[in-house]
């Protein structure tokens, strides 16, 4: 926290994301931080990592899967048998940033959780609540251009920005492109 905190403060970041779930000191901390660097005037934006580990099991690397068409066949399961309790918890993560002061200007995913297929369109209507026009998109979360586009599709329909390019650090780490 202490880290981002310098890095905005000297102007070599403007973004950074809050995990609101994990560590609520460490939560707290951050969120003390965002409000003292709006009060300063640091131009900075905030936004929410969507956790929902305790419900999808993860591979090696931490994610769903090399991509989407590996992801194991019982998260649609899961989300089927669990879908009311995972929207609640969704909400209460979307809900902790307003009720802390800060106003989210994105939204992205713990392991990309904010893409998975049935996740993504309570993510996009959950960013249209809260007002919340940006989220951090990562296209080679997606093996194939129908599903892609899709997804995409979705983004667009609901005026939803991402960025242009997206350097997915979790390949790069593992030796891949």
């Amino acid at each position: 926290n202490e880290s981002i905190s310098l890095l905005m403060r000297r102007g070599l970041i403007g973004s950074a994301s809050i995990l609101v779930k994990r560590d609520s000191e460490a939560f707290r901390d951050a969120a003390a931080i965002a409000i003292d660097l709006s009060g300063e005037g640091v131009a900075a934006g905030f936004g929410l990592p969507l956790d929902l580990d305790e419900y999808f099991l993860f591979d090696e690397h931490g994610r769903y899967g090399a991509a989407e068409d590996d992801i194991v066949p019982c998260y649609r399961e899961i989300w089927n048998d669990r879908k009311d309790e995972i929207l609640e918890d969704m909400e209460r993560q979307f809900s902790a940033l307003p009720d802390a002061g800060i106003r989210p200007d994105h939204v992205n995913g713990h392991h990309h959780a904010h893409l998975f297929p049935p996740v993504l369109p309570e993510v996009l209507r959950l960013m249209e609540r809260h007002s919340i026009g940006r989220m951090r998109f990562c296209p080679s979360f997606y093996r194939s251009e129908a599903s892609r586009g899709e997804a995409l599709g979705l983004l667009h329909g609901h005026g939803i920005r991402r960025p242009d390019h997206f350097i997915d650090l979790s390949r790069v780490m593992a030796g891949g492109r």
